[in-house]
């Protein structure tokens, strides 16, 4: 269970795919990913499928930052109410510890902390 992230993951990956010349169909078929599920918030995939097919598109494509690429045509929609929790939280702060508190139910493969500089000394990192 621990290998899965929500297929909004995939979110404009085929179409960069495409942009660069590549068959983003036959890539997704590489990767066993179902091209139905792409940006479907309410399907996973395995994100061990993600990152293989972030991997080999940028070595097919000739494109080393392919996943740099892919990370500036996302928005954080993509991750459902968790977005929604974010935008509407009173600081920066209480919205990454409410990111880090729920990031699981995007993917339970991805962890996050906080861990606060300049503070007292023997200050620790922070998760809610």
């Amino acid at each position: 269970m621990g290998d899965l992230v929500r297929a909004s993951g995939l979110l404009n990956i085929p179409e960069l795919i495409e942009r660069h010349g590549g068959d983003a169909q036959a890539l997704m078929a590489w990767a066993g990913i179902d091209p139905v599920v792409v940006g479907d918030y309410n399907r996973f995939i395995t994100y061990t499928s993600l990152t293989a097919l972030v991997g080999k598109a940028s070595d097919e494509l000739g494109v080393p930052d392919f996943g740099l690429r892919v990370s500036r045509l996302q928005s954080l929609e993509m991750m459902g109410p968790i977005a929604v929790m974010a935008r509407n939280a009173e600081t920066v702060e209480a919205a990454l510890l409410g990111v880090i508190k729920y990031l699981h139910t995007y993917s339970p493969a991805i962890r996050a902390g906080l861990v606060e500089r300049g503070g007292p000394p023997g200050s620790r990192s922070r998760s809610p």
